[in-house]
C-alpha cells in the first residue's frame, strides 16, 4: 500500500502546479471543525466513499486523509479491492495540524 507523510502532503498542497486530489473520509461535523483549505480537498465521508467508489476522479492522482490514519487506510483496502490505486496520508489531520 501507498502512503505519504503529512509533510510530503504539505509540500503537494504548497505546489500550486500538481493536479491531484485529497479525499478528507472524515465525518461532516469533523470537517466543520477544520480542514486543509484548498479547491484539490474534498470531504466524503469513509462509508459514501465505499459505496460509490466513482466519486473518484480517475484521472488524477488520489489522496485519502483521516484524523488519524485508521479510516483512511481501512478505505484504502477497501478501494484497492476494487481496483482503485489510492495513496494514504500517515498520521492524518492530527499530525497535518502540528506542521
Amino acid at each position: 500500500m501507498k502512503n505519504i507523510t503529512t509533510k510530503d502532503l504539505k509540500n503537494l498542497i504548497d505546489d500550486k502546479s500538481k493536479d491531484f486530489i485529497l479525499i478528507d473520509v472524515r465525518t461532516s461535523q469533523e470537517w466543520d471543525e477544520g480542514h486543509i483549505d484548498d479547491s484539490r480537498v474534498k470531504n466524503i465521508e469513509v462509508n459514501s466513499l465505499l459505496s460509490n467508489p466513482s466519486l473518484i476522479e480517475k484521472n488524477k492522482d488520489c489522496y485519502l486523509i483521516c484524523e488519524s490514519g485508521g479510516r483512511s487506510s481501512y478505505a484504502q483496502i477497501l478501494l484497492k479491492l476494487k481496483r482503485i490505486e489510492t495513496v494514504e496520508v500517515k498520521g492524518g489531520m492530527s499530525s497535518y495540524r502540528k506542521l
